[in-house]
C-alpha cells in the first residue's frame, strides 16, 4: 500500500539540486541572453552599415545561434530541477525553450540564405521567451528555489515582455529592430531578471530551503505489518 510522507525538516533544508547543476544553468543561461544581445548588436550593424562587412554578419548570426542552442540546453538542465514541484509545467517549459531555440535557428538560417533584414525577426523568440518565463518564474516561487522578490522580479518582466510582443505587433511599442524609449520599459524589468536569476546560481545556487512535494513511501500492506509486529 502506498501513502503519503512528507519529507522531515532536515530533508526539506537540503539542496533540490547540485550545486555543479545550479552552476551549469546559470552558466547556460547567461550565455543565451549575453550572445543573444551581441550578436543581435552585430546584425544591426550589419544592416545600418553601409559597407555591410559579411563577417559582421556571420559572427552575429553563430551568435545568436549559439544562444539558440543555450536555450534549448537550459530546458534540458531544468527540468530534473523543476520535476518534484511541476511535473508538467517542467515538460511545458522544456518544449517552450527548445521552441525558442529552434525559432533563433531559423533567423539564423534566414539572414545566412538571403541576407535580407528582418525587423522582427526576434517576436517570435521573445514570444517563446516570455511564455516560458511565466511557465518558470511561479514555480521558482513558490518552490523558493530562489527569493521571493527575484521570482516576482521574473513574472512582472515576462509579462511585460508578452505585453511588449503584442504592442509591437500593434504598432503601439517596438521592442525589435529599432527599440523605442517605450519599448524599454517592456525589456527592462525581463532583461534584469535574466542578468540576476543567472548569477544568482552561479555565486549560491539553488536554495536549501525550498519546498518540494510530499514523496509517496512504500509501506507494505497491512498483513505485512500484523506479521512483523508479531
Amino acid at each position: 500500500m502506498t501513502t503519503p510522507a512528507t519529507v522531515s525538516a532536515r530533508d526539506q533544508g537540503r539542496p533540490v539540486a547540485p550545486r555543479r547543476t545550479a552552476v551549469v544553468v546559470g552558466v547556460l543561461f547567461l550565455s543565451f541572453t549575453v550572445a543573444f544581445f551581441i550578436g543581435n548588436t552585430l546584425i544591426h550593424s550589419y544592416f545600418s552599415s553601409a559597407t555591410k562587412p559579411v563577417g559582421t554578419l556571420i559572427a552575429g548570426v553563430l551568435l545568436i545561434g549559439l544562444s539558440g542552442l543555450a536555450d534549448a540546453a537550459v530546458g534540458l538542465a531544468m527540468r530534473p530541477i523543476l520535476t518534484p514541484y511541476a511535473p508538467v509545467r517542467s515538460q511545458v517549459y522544456f518544449v517552450l525553450r527548445v521552441a525558442e531555440g529552434l525559432a533563433v535557428l531559423a533567423a539564423c538560417a534566414y539572414f545566412l540564405t538571403s541576407r535580407s533584414q528582418w525587423n522582427d525577426y526576434a517576436l517570435p523568440a521573445y514570444a517563446l521567451s516570455a511564455v516560458a518565463g511565466l511557465v518558470l518564474t511561479p514555480v521558482l516561487l513558490t518552490s523558493r528555489l530562489v527569493p521571493r522578490s527575484l521570482s516576482i522580479l521574473g513574472i512582472v518582466g515576462y509579462a511585460l515582455l508578452l505585453a511588449g510582443v503584442v504592442c509591437n505587433l500593434l504598432g503601439i511599442a517596438d521592442i525589435g529592430w529599432h527599440v523605442s524609449p517605450a519599448g524599454i520599459v517592456f525589456l527592462a524589468p525581463g532583461g534584469l531578471f535574466e542578468l540576476l536569476f543567472p548569477l544568482l546560481l552561479i555565486v549560491r545556487g539553488f536554495s536549501a530551503g525550498s519546498r518540494a512535494r510530499p514523496v509517496p513511501v512504500r509501506t507494505g500492506s497491512a498483513r505485512h505489518r500484523d506479521v512483523t509486529a508479531a
